[in-house]
């Protein structure tokens, strides 16, 4: 992590972006809240490719109020004759030192993408490109500072349904096994007929399970009411809808939520609109930029 006018390298998590764990994310968290409170709002996060729109996503979740951040990646490794890192770093500082208000930015690949959703795609070469739809679904919110993210993570896998994969699925829902769950729903959030009763007692326990659609883009939505295991009677028995957001954000934000201590009700994480309304003195979130 690289902060302040005079550029201070901090060695915060030195691993492979895919041996990321949780525990990477919340000391990268802590170290930008401890160099926060002396004065810094500036921050540039290099991480590797693989885990970039997660550590993103993360960092858009828990950035300290009135911050800028620029995530960087590169596509290319520093021994290529293109290597795209440096261009990467320096376009991610021009930002950072242009940027009068808050806000995220991914800087990979020699360009600059705005915003908290990035999706990694191969188009004759692996690149970055925004999200669509740039719409979440969702309410925006962050984790105000004053609250802590716990050492260990929830336990929250992500469970995608297909073509017979219904049983093996119900068993798989088990109570007592997870904090919360990430269905990867067909469609609008359809699911196999299999999968409805073990859901519903999950929720009859208060384990948040989130509905994401693993079309790409999708969106989860009430539909085809009647239908057993329909987006429509799983979100109206209490599963949460994760709106556009895929499988791996969707999961991002109920860690967050679940780890938040006090403790966070899930649904307040996952409130459908575009604009939330202004949060309470006890609020765990606050209204994005």
């Amino acid at each position: 992590m690289l902060v302040g006018r005079g550029v201070r390298v901090i060695d915060v998590a030195p691993t492979s972006s895919n041996g990321l764990e949780w525990r990477h994310l919340r000391t990268l968290r802590e170290a930008m809240l401890a160099n926060w409170r002396t004065g810094e709002t500036r921050f540039v996060v290099t991480v590797g490719t693989d885990a970039l729109e997660e550590v993103l996503y993360f960092l858009s979740l828990v950035r300290p109020p009135n911050t800028g951040i620029a995530v960087v990646g590169a596509m290319r490794p520093r021994s290529a004759p293109d290597s795209d890192g440096p261009l990467s770093l320096s376009l991610a500082v021009q930002w950072l030192e242009s940027r009068r208000a808050g806000g995220v930015v991914a800087s990979c690949g020699g360009r600059l993408i705005e915003g908290r959703r990035v999706r990694k795609v191969f188009l004759n070469g692996w690149t970055f490109q925004p999200c669509v739809p740039a719409d979440e679904g969702l309410s925006p919110w962050t984790l105000s500072e004053h609250f802590r993210l716990v050492k260990r993570p929830p336990r929250v896998p992500i469970l995608p349904v297909g073509v017979g994969l219904g049983v093996w699925l119900a068993e798989s829902l088990r109570p007592g096994r997870f904090e919360g769950v990430v269905v990867e729903a067909f469609a609008a959030g359809d699911v196999p007929p299999a999968l409805v009763q073990p859901i519903r007692r999950l929720l009859s326990r208060h384990v948040p399970v989130v509905l994401s659609s693993r079309s790409t883009p999708g969106r989860v939505e009430p539909l085809f009411p009647g239908i057993r295991g329909s987006s429509h009677e799983l979100l109206a028995s209490g599963a949460l809808s994760a709106g556009a957001l895929d499988s791996a954000r969707a999961r991002i934000r109920l860690l967050v939520a679940l780890a938040a201590r006090p403790h966070v009700p899930a649904a307040s994480a996952f409130t459908a609109g575009q604009d939330s309304a202004a949060p309470g003195p006890s609020s765990a979130f606050v209204t994005g930029d």
